[in-house]
């Protein structure tokens, strides 16, 4: 997976990736995906993480955009994952998800055009309004 926003930190004990993967005798082309649950790290008998999942940042992604989050390239061959759904339906599966994070990006854009508007508002209103000298 290229271009994955967080996809390795520290702020959290365990990182969980929805991955697309095919499985075994699995039909060609994009009908033949399924959606799999691939920890960072693996549970122990009490459900806590521990050990590493072959899960790994092969690269750093250099981005335009927003530098407040890592972009990364991670790598998971030989991790363990379980299926998410049904067989060969992890396209649909995945823009289940997808399309539930749009909703969420638009609400987090709202959000902050609201705040810069309630800021800039502040602003004006505390301003006083000055005639140029000539």
């Amino acid at each position: 997976k290229i271009f994955i926003s967080c996809g390795d930190h520290d702020l959290t004990r365990n990182i969980v990736h929805c991955v697309l993967a095919r499985l075994p005798g699995a039909p060609a082309g994009t009908r033949g995906l399924s959606l799999f649950l691939v920890p960072k790290r693996t549970l122990d008998a009490a459900g806590n993480p521990s050990a590493l999942n072959n899960v790994s940042t092969s690269r750093i992604e250099d981005k335009m955009g927003c530098h407040g989050s890592p972009t990364c390239q991670l790598e998971f061959e030989g991790a363990i994952g379980w299926l998410i759904g049904a067989p060969h339906k992890g396209l649909n599966h995945m823009f289940t998800f997808i399309n539930t994070s749009r909703v969420g990006t638009a609400i987090q854009g709202v959000a902050a055009a609201e705040l810069a508007f309630q800021y800039s508002l502040g602003y004006c209103k505390a301003r006083g309004q000055r005639r140029w000298r000539t």
